[in-house]
């Protein structure tokens, strides 16, 4: 199901990596609370995660994960909270149905990419609104990998990452 639902083809496979690892990969790993299907995900040397506290306001912001074991406990902590609640449908299918890459724009090995979260899932104990996007910064080696994000941005008004 997931793959039918993926916008790029093997025509694009930079695109089509970065999807999967951003999409994909994440959605399945986060809904399974697995971080060992992410781990390689990441750059653990150059890792920075900025959370924007939803503002797009800059000093609003804050580098709450200067390395990657915060981010991965936040990440599992959030995993777990997820988990533990009762949701109308399969949550892996909601958040691949309300998440999506905005905007990637690779140079060379580098890559800056826009995740975006808009939508609603309905629990049982109401609606849960999943409203914000997300600045990955990408690096490819031998397979993409994230070197950091700014994540948890405002989503009103949609950022654009070229003028």
């Amino acid at each position: 199901m997931f793959h039918d639902l993926c916008p790029y083809s093997e025509q694009e496979p930079n695109h089509l990596a970065l999807w999967e690892m951003l999409i994909y990969r994440d959605i399945k790993a986060f809904t399974q609370k697995n971080w060992k299907m992410v781990e390689q995900d990441f750059i653990s040397n150059e890792f920075q995660g900025i959370h924007a506290n939803f503002s797009l306001d800059p000093s609003q912001w804050k580098l709450a994960f200067p390395s990657i074991e915060s981010y991965r406990d936040e990440w599992l902590k959030q995993a777990k909270e997820s988990f533990n609640k009762t949701y109308s449908r399969p949550l892996d299918e909601s958040l691949l149905e309300l998440s999506y890459l905005d905007k990637i724009e690779i140079n060379g090995s580098r890559a800056c990419v826009r995740k975006c979260f808009n939508g609603v899932l309905q629990t049982k104990a109401g609606k849960e609104t999943l409203k914000w996007q997300t600045i990955y910064f990408c690096k490819k080696k031998c397979f993409w990998q994230i070197s950091g994000f700014v994540g948890y941005l405002a989503f009103d008004q949609p950022l654009t990452l070229t003028s």
